[in-house]
């Protein structure tokens, strides 16, 4: 191609060109955490879980978070660890569906060889800031600068279960977005008093995968 086109922020990451279509912001959620515990002291307690009420279109395939409080993303709920407040979360999932964000007479319309459009200034799209695949750590955060709201998604970490005197408990990676930093933290997210055969055990490991989003004023 004797032409095109290729934009790169100031984190020298590719943000727009002529061949690749931009994934969008299809929906923007606001979901309340209600904290505290389920189940009972008598017997064993996981961390709240909130449901998610799933009801967007089927090409949103990427969901990237912000929160108040810790909490991890399962395929139905959203978890939080033991003993927490509760809080606010906001979902941002992703898709093909260009739905316009910021309508206006004017703005920047970028097309592939086909013709279709890959870019319009009108749309959210997802502007990826960073990312990082890391070994198994229990704490790692990241600066957001002043003025700006990013969104985590985060995948892959840790779950284990250790057996302590008559317990057994239950620890995962949660993450949250509070103040001017992203975290993620190894938290204890469930206990139950254990039998007497039941020991420590790893039941999933994998790298911690982590996407920065940039969702100011979306």
């Amino acid at each position: 191609m004797a032409y095109g086109l290729k934009i790169y922020g100031q984190h020298g990451i590719l943000q727009i060109d002529n061949t690749y279509e931009n994934l969008t912001l299809g929906v923007k959620r606001e979901i309340t955490l209600k904290g505290g515990n389920d189940g009972s002291p008598s017997w064993g307690e996981t961390g709240a879980s909130t449901s998610i009420n799933a009801d967007w279109s089927t090409d949103i395939s990427f969901f990237a978070y912000t929160s108040t409080t810790w909490m991890k993303r399962g395929n139905k709920s959203i978890f939080q660890p033991l003993n927490q407040s509760a809080g606010k979360c906001v979902l941002y999932g992703f898709g093909t569906n260009k739905v316009e964000w910021f309508p206006s007479p004017y703005g920047i319309l970028v097309k592939n060889q086909a013709g279709n459009a890959v870019f319009k200034s009108t749309w959210a799209i997802c502007r990826v800031i960073d990312v990082f695949n890391l070994s198994f750590t229990e704490y790692w955060s990241y600066n957001v600068p002043s003025g700006k709201t990013y969104a985590i998604a985060f995948g892959g970490g840790r779950d284990q279960y250790n057996a302590v005197n008559d317990e057994m408990e239950g620890y995962s990676h949660y993450f949250r977005t509070a103040g001017s930093k992203i975290e993620i933290s190894y938290l204890v997210g469930s206990w139950w008093f254990r039998d007497n055969d039941e020991q420590s055990y790893t039941a999933k490991e994998f790298p911690l995968s982590i996407i920065i989003i940039d969702v100011t004023n979306y």
